[in-house]
């Protein structure tokens, strides 16, 4: 009889110690605020822009202030570009990035240069427009988009809206690259270098104005930016509803003196539908409430407000943040 009261204490204890346990994996840590901190890791992969644009910057700052807010978020941030973001969100490379709705809307429709229709693409919020530029150095006699013929250019990798932007724009001058003695792909950096050496004769890229690439490349050569006519623009906006009309005002640039007429592109944040209303809330949140550190990394996202980062840009948005965007009266 001992030895089955010893038994029968054993088994019990054995019992409470297993219950015991149970309760601390599941129990919450506290931070030094008295507040829980959640034990699950959530993975952040974040698909930016070039190093040398206003896109990296900005997903840097995130980088810091979102594992902040949001406890457990792991947060990584790999470059990118419009058309390559897309598709990295649809095909779960990505789970957020920054993109151009011209090219998302071009992805959502299955339009060239997208394959398939990247209909797992959903947006979470607004920050700035863009304008395409195209700059020609003053000396190269163009004084037109159809001058461009026979001429030199340089132009950014395929991938990026502002290359699929540039072909766009010359077919609607009835022109392509083969109508021209030489066309480079690369980045921003080498585009520059190569307009500093005098090397090509035009430069085309799309980005917040005052692009800091021009700027730097206006200090050691004289240059000039050509405008879109308001005609082949009506034929830019008819083949991509994303294109909007972008005017970069005189005086933006040395030796602009007179407003330049060209297409551009609302750039947003986007995830996948299938990243959980709860998460997407939480991201929506954070970045609204700090956008003022975008601000300070860059001058495009100054004057934010939940207002202007909830507008329709026609891509459709995620639950999660509609209904951080209805919570805080920016949304109906």
């Amino acid at each position: 009889m001992k030895a089955w009261r010893i038994f029968l204490g054993i088994l019990l204890l054995t019992i409470m110690g297993t219950i015991f346990a149970g309760c601390g994996n599941n129990s919450q840590k506290l931070d030094n605020a008295g507040k829980q901190v959640s034990n699950e890791t959530i993975e952040l992969k974040i698909r930016s822009g070039s190093p040398s644009g206003t896109w990296y910057p900005a997903t840097a700052a995130m980088a810091e202030f979102l594992p902040q807010q949001i406890p457990g978020l792991k947060v990584t941030v790999t470059p990118g570009a419009g058309q390559s973001n897309v598709e990295a969100i649809q095909n779960g490379t990505a789970n957020f990035a920054f993109g151009k709705a011209a090219a998302t809307y071009q992805g959502l429709q299955g339009l060239p240069p997208f394959k398939n229709k990247t209909d797992k693409v959903r947006n979470i919020g607004y920050l700035y427009d863009e304008a395409f530029h195209i700059v020609v150095r003053a000396d190269s006699g163009i004084n037109s988009i159809s001058d461009l013929k026979g001429k030199s250019l340089t132009t950014q990798t395929k991938g990026n809206l502002a290359e699929e932007m540039t072909r766009d724009v010359l077919a609607a001058y009835g022109l392509s690259y083969e109508d021209f003695k030489k066309v480079t792909q690369v980045g921003y950096a080498d585009s520059v270098q190569q307009m500093k050496d005098g090397l090509v004769d035009a430069f085309t890229f799309a980005t917040a104005t005052p692009a800091s690439v021009l700027m730097d490349l206006a200090s050691v050569r004289d240059v000039k930016l050509l405008s879109i006519d308001k005609d082949k623009l009506q034929i830019l906006q008819q083949k991509n509803n994303g294109y909007i009309e972008r005017i970069i005002p005189r005086g933006t640039y040395k030796g602009q003196d007179e407003d330049i007429l060209t297409i551009g592109s609302a750039i947003h944040m986007m995830v996948p539908s299938t990243m959980s209303d709860d998460l997407v809330y939480k991201l929506t949140k954070a970045i609204v409430e700090n956008r003022d550190k975008l601000g300070e990394v860059h001058s495009a996202y100054k004057g934010l407000t939940p207002e202007k980062m909830a507008i329709d840009i026609g891509i459709p948005f995620h639950p999660g943040a509609v209904k951080y965007y209805k919570e805080v009266g920016a949304m109906k």
